[in-house]
């Protein structure tokens, strides 16, 4: 099969997985910001804020996938097809949300994006805020017999290295370009059902968050758990949700893991969102939750 054909045939594969019901295709987007609120997307009602009481509230009532913060605000001016300002003009922090690929903001003031190219290469583009562009890879589609696309997931660490998810792997771009495997293909011994995702998808790698040590969180939204996955490539289950949740991103806040879960069902249309925090300690607590799977 041709290079465009596969492409085709996952984009086929995908349409196919969200087609098993609006429940199963939830947003991947959470960020933290300075002062610890938390910001998602649901991906069906809008961009929702649980403040450090716990109130929540909608910023936004448009829906997207994916979202980044950038904190002073740099591209607060910046007209980009990647995504959309949803904060006030001139606010700081900025946040910025999309629903063609994911995007994050680095502390080098700089945007990342990652995206498989019909009948292309998959790219990891920087873009700074005046709106040039640089690729920083050119991921061969033959390097990694196990590529599948589309890329759930991007996050960039302190020092500029960037990660990014398909659905069975994980790959780090160094700020200099150079490409390695995290891990991949990622299996999970207990994978647990969950509704919606196709079974040679799984574990169906979506958002994640990577530490300056380069320690990977990631979500597997196939089996139900948020992964982590060590420098080596060692990999364990940091957390398990139950029927019919599923988490769909990650952010790290301080030395907690904040997650957003989404309810995963192929019986009920109604959206259902939560946001728990998994504590140094290894405690679990709910600290938010919006509907009723």
């Amino acid at each position: 099969m041709s290079s465009g054909g596969r492409v085709l045939a996952v984009w086929i594969s995908l349409a196919a997985l969200f087609a098993a019901g609006a429940a199963a295709h939830p947003g991947a987007g959470i960020v933290v910001d300075a002062q610890g609120a938390i910001i998602f997307a649901d991906g069906h009602t809008g961009i929702w804020k649980i403040d450090t009481q716990g109130q929540i509230t909608r910023i936004s009532k448009r829906s997207y996938h994916w979202l980044a913060i950038d904190a002073e605000g740099h591209f607060f001016k910046s007209r980009l097809d990647q995504y959309n300002r949803i904060s006030p003009k001139g606010s700081k922090p900025a946040l910025l949300a999309g629903n063609d690929r994911p995007i994050v903001v680095g502390l080098d003031k700089n945007l990342y994006h990652a995206a498989c190219h019909f009948g292309g290469p998959l790219l990891v583009m920087r873009v700074k805020p005046d709106g040039e562009r640089f690729v920083l890879a050119d991921v061969p589609a033959d390097g990694y017999t196990t590529r599948m696309c589309p890329v759930n997931g991007i996050a960039v660490t302190p020092e500029g290295s960037v990660y990014f998810t398909e659905p069975q792997s994980v790959t780090k771009v160094s700020k200099e370009g150079t490409i390695s495997p995290v891990a991949g293909p990622v299996t999970v011994s207990d994978c647990a059902p969950v509704a919606g995702v196709i079974e040679g998808w799984k574990p169906f790698l979506r958002g994640l968050a990577a530490d300056s040590s380069g320690t990977v969180y990631v979500a597997a939204s196939g089996c139900g758990v948020v992964l982590k996955i060590a420098p080596g490539g060692a990999t364990s289950t940091v957390l398990k949700a139950e029927s019919p949740w599923s988490p769909t991103a990650v952010a790290i806040s301080g030395r907690d893991l904040i997650v957003l879960e989404s309810v995963h069902s192929t019986k009920s249309s109604k959206p259902a969102v939560r946001v728990r925090k998994v504590s140094a300690d290894g405690a679990v607590t709910v600290v938010g939750t919006l509907g009723q799977p």
